[in-house]
């Protein structure tokens, strides 16, 4: 599910700059001999491979995120140890809590 969202906000940011450099090619002065779709194959390739490296660290930063608010929530407790989480990370994590439960480990390997 993430990833298929990640690749088609990929795709859709590649498609809309790539319509947008095909709105500005008449207005290039370009001839009838030159290859008006190689350079939109060239522009679409671009802004793919910038839109993938700018989605990857997007993705990074946004797991690290929870990464720490999960270690936040093992290590300190909210009383004697504060939580180093923002308020609103811990309202928004508070509502978004998954409603299944994962298998234990003996049920997995019938332990």
């Amino acid at each position: 599910g993430e990833r298929l969202l990640l690749t088609l906000s990929k795709l859709a940011v590649a498609c809309f700059c790539t319509a947008g450099a095909a709105l500005c090619l008449p207005f290039a002065g370009l001839g009838a001999a030159d290859n008006t779709s190689g350079a939109l194959l060239l522009t679409f390739m671009v802004t793919f491979n910038v839109a993938d490296a700018w989605i990857c660290v997007l993705d990074a930063a946004v797991e690290a995120i929870f990464l720490c608010f999960l270690v936040d929530q093992a290590e300190n407790d909210g009383d004697l140890l504060p939580y180093y989480a923002s308020a609103s990370l811990r309202r928004y994590m508070e509502r978004h809590k998954p409603t299944y439960v994962l298998p234990s480990r003996s049920v997995e390997w019938g332990v």
